[in-house]
């Protein structure tokens, strides 16, 4: 095959290979001074095809395969891996996929199947040229792209595909084996690339025809060595380009995922695997062995993609806190968490459904305000949300446009403690007669609160102050009413009984006469008066001793009198009262 400075050059990593049309200058600016050769037997080819590798975007980062989208830092812990969880953009109406297919052969086989081994290598055969059945009779590298549902393919895949030793035969579907018509072709033959190869260029670019949206694509490549059938080999390609070559195939425009369809992942949390694996035929020749005719014709053993493509959506938390603790206030304080859409809010989204968030529950609204309590004296009132637990960082509202997770609180403002005024209660004195009846509530005037209204039928009596009716006195009564905070207020009122009146005889109209007449004798007799004498200087005859009319007159002044001085008396008693 070539020249080593290694004397074991196949197995020995890192090893360089140089081929015959190396310069001896060359050499020497590599800084080498001795060579061996390199040889190969023909029989002991197939070992070498097991050892192949195949990749999805060996050379992108996450992002570079995700472009224009924006990757959930917190859960992408590898930006190599292809693991890629993407936040669910509302802004998007697609997430756009770059692809790129590469294949590494073990380096012997590389460099053998470059070389050609003159016409010991078959790239067609005249009955099976054309064919897309697997494992045609001639040698042949199927890169095998499998789409997932979700993802949209286009009807038309543009690609490039770029190696030094394969060049692209054909495009096919992997499971019905139809070929796909080539735009670029102007040949009879539509699906044959061939006519669009370069002998000087790696890189070969044509469009795929795809009317049907299959999601199963082979790319079919076949070697450039043999010109017979349409081989196209790169002269003067060095030893170590073939060695480190990756045989590439890239999709020139991004693959897509529509917007509904991210929206159906993320509720599902499913995620999409872009995928592919790489298979072939190596054709031998016959060769013979102790007179048996051998075909060491091999299929190379399918290899799947080390790093595949796999896509998942996020939302952003948003999560609520009460903020209170440092309040005085013990409940609990995790309000619960919504999600929200990357550069969406919590009100327009396309994740709301109108859940309310809370400690047991994932919403995708606003939480509600957290309901006014009163610690240490002070009522707190909700305010606002809050960036910050101290009240300095950004208002958060339903309209809020999120781009990263985030802890919002609750602020408040302190309302001074409303002071409870104590009812207004007003009762009057009273003064009866020994022996009248008395309601003592009667005593009550009006009774009324600030808050409460009218409690005049909330007052009780508290002391009655020992009121009894039938004995004269004074008697303090005491009356108490209380608001329904508690407050209360206490009066008193005087209820005094006097004493009751003593009934007087009745006066006569007219007790004793002026002047007695015979018609109207002296009171106590029946008897007329005695004719007396007219005369100026007559005696008057003075009544004898037994008889009753000035005695019945004198009784009845003196009795008029000691009742008139006992009245007196019993004013002046009750004045002094």
């Amino acid at each position: 095959m070539g020249w080593s400075p290694s004397a074991k050059y196949t197995s020995t990593d890192g090893a360089k290979l140089y081929y015959g049309n190396k310069t001896a200058s060359e050499l020497i600016k590599d800084g080498v001074t001795e060579l061996y050769p390199v040889y190969i037997d023909r029989t002991s080819i197939v070992s070498y095809l097991d050892d192949n590798v195949a990749h999805i975007n060996m050379d992108k980062t996450d992002q570079q395969t995700v472009p224009g989208s924006t990757i959930n830092p917190q859960l992408d812990t590898d930006p190599s891996d292809h693991v890629i969880p993407l936040y669910f953009d509302e802004t998007k109406n697609s997430y756009d996929i770059s692809l790129e297919s590469s294949f590494e052969m073990n380096k012997v086989l590389a460099h053998w199947l470059y070389t050609g081994n003159g016409s010991t290598i078959m790239t067609n055969t005249q009955s099976d040229q054309g064919s897309s059945a697997k494992q045609a009779k001639y040698t042949q590298v199927d890169l095998n792209v499998i789409i997932p549902e979700g993802v949209d393919v286009p009807e038309e895949i543009p690609l490039t595909f770029s190696g030094y030793y394969f060049q692209p035969y054909m495009a096919l579907d992997t499971v019905s084996r139809d070929k796909f018509e080539i735009k670029e072709v102007t040949g009879a033959e539509k699906w044959n690339i061939t006519e669009l190869v370069s002998n000087t260029d790696p890189s070969t670019t044509f469009t795929v025809k795809n009317p049907n949206k299959s999601r199963n694509i082979t790319i079919r490549t076949i070697l450039r060595t043999n010109g017979a059938y349409g081989g196209k080999k790169i002269a003067n390609v060095s030893a170590r380009t073939i060695q480190d070559e990756q045989m590439r195939l890239i999709d020139s425009t991004p693959l897509s995922v529509s917007k509904a369809k991210a929206l159906e992942l993320l509720k599902s949390q499913e995620s999409l695997t872009i995928t592919g694996l790489i298979d072939g035929y190596v054709k031998l020749p016959t060769t013979s062995l102790w007179g048996l005719s051998i075909d060491l014709s091999q299929k190379i053993p399918a290899v799947n993609a080390q790093t595949p493509v796999s896509l998942s959506l996020s939302s952003i938390p948003v999560t609520f806190n009460k903020n209170s603790k440092n309040l005085g206030d013990a409940s609990d304080q995790n309000l619960g968490t919504s999600r929200v859409a990357y550069k969406g809010s919590l009100k327009d989204d396309s994740l709301n459904t109108g859940t309310k968030p809370s400690a047991t529950v994932e919403g995708d609204t606003i939480a509600d305000a957290p309901a006014s309590f009163t610690a240490s004296g002070l009522t707190y009132k909700f305010k606002e949300w809050n960036t910050k637990a101290d009240g300095t960082g950004e208002t958060f509202t339903e309209n809020t446009i999120v781009t990263e997770p985030l802890t919002v609180y609750a602020i408040y403002t302190a309302d001074a403690p409303v002071m409870n005024e104590a009812p207004q209660l007003t009762v009057s004195d009273k003064t009866i007669t020994q022996g009248d009846e008395l309601d003592l509530k009667s005593l009550i005037v009006s009774a009324t609160d600030k808050e409460d209204g009218d409690l005049k039928d909330a007052v009780q009596i508290t002391d009655e102050g020992g009121f009894n009716k039938n004995v004269v006195g004074k008697y303090t009564v005491s009356f108490k009413v209380t608001d329904s905070k508690g407050a209360s207020t206490t009066k008193q009122a005087t209820v005094t009984v006097v004493a009751k009146q003593t009934p007087q005889p009745p006066t006569p109209d007219n007790p004793t006469p002026d002047n007695p007449t015979p018609d109207k004798p002296t009171p106590g007799t029946n008897k007329p008066l005695p004719n007396q004498a007219k005369t100026m200087g007559a005696k008057t005859t003075l009544p004898a001793t037994g008889d009753n009319t000035t005695a019945g007159l004198s009784v009845a002044l003196l009795s008029l009198a000691l009742v008139g001085v006992a009245g007196v008396l019993h004013y002046k008693k009750n004045l002094t009262k």
